[in-house]
C-alpha cells in the first residue's frame, strides 16, 4: 500500500505537447545529404542507393548519418553468408584438411578439371538422393561449397591451373 491519498493523481505536462523528432533511415539521409557525403568521403558510390539502407537492426538514426555502416556499406557484405553455409563448409575444408593438410592447395596450386570432377560426383550424389558423403558424414552441398572456395581461393592467388578453357580448335 501507498501513503497517497485516493484522489492523488500524478502532475500533467504544462502547455502544448512536444512534437515527436521525426526518425530518418540512413538512407533517407543519405539521399537527402549525397552530394555533401561523396564530398567529404570519395570512397562512397557516385550514386547512392537509398534502398541499400533498409530500416531495421538499429539503423534509424535521429538526423544523424550513421557513417560506419555507411563505409560498410561500400565492402564485401560477408553478412549474406548464412551461417549454417559457413559451417558446414568449415566442417567440409576441416575433413580435407585432416586428410592434406589445412590451405594445402595455396603451396601446390589446384587444377580445375580435378575440383569440377569432385564437384561433379558431389552433385551427382545429390541427385541420386544421397545427402551425406559416406566418407566424411557431412552433406555433398557442404563439399561443393568447400571445393567452390578452394577454386576461388586458388584463382585470387594466381594458383589455379587450367582455367583458359577449351579453344574454338579442342570443342567437340
Amino acid at each position: 500500500m501507498t501513503d497517497l491519498p485516493e484522489s492523488w493523481q500524478p502532475p500533467r505536462p504544462q502547455g502544448p505537447a512536444p512534437k515527436p523528432v521525426p526518425r530518418k533511415t540512413v538512407g533517407d539521409y543519405f539521399a537527402q545529404h549525397a552530394d555533401e557525403l561523396r564530398a567529404a568521403n570519395p570512397i562512397l558510390p557516385v550514386k547512392l542507393n537509398p534502398q541499400a539502407f533498409p530500416v531495421g537492426m538499429g539503423d534509424t538514426v535521429r538526423g544523424a548519418p550513421d557513417v560506419k555502416r555507411a563505409a560498410g556499406s561500400t565492402k564485401c557484405p560477408l553478412n549474406l553468408l548464412p551461417p549454417e553455409f559457413l559451417r558446414q563448409t568449415a566442417w567440409a575444408l576441416k575433413h580435407g584438411a585432416d586428410r592434406y593438410g589445412a590451405f594445402n592447395w595455396r603451396e601446390s596450386g589446384v587444377r580445375l578439371d580435378t575440383y569440377v570432377a569432385a564437384i561433379m560426383r558431389h552433385l551427382t550424389s545429390m541427385a541420386e538422393g544421397e545427402w551425406l558423403d559416406p566418407d566424411s558424414g557431412k552433406p555433398h552441398a557442404a563439399h561443393i561449397a568447400a571445393s567452390s572456395a578452394i577454386l576461388l581461393d586458388c584463382d585470387h592467388l594466381g594458383k589455379l591451373d587450367g582455367k583458359e578453357g577449351p579453344t574454338p580448335e579442342r570443342k567437340g
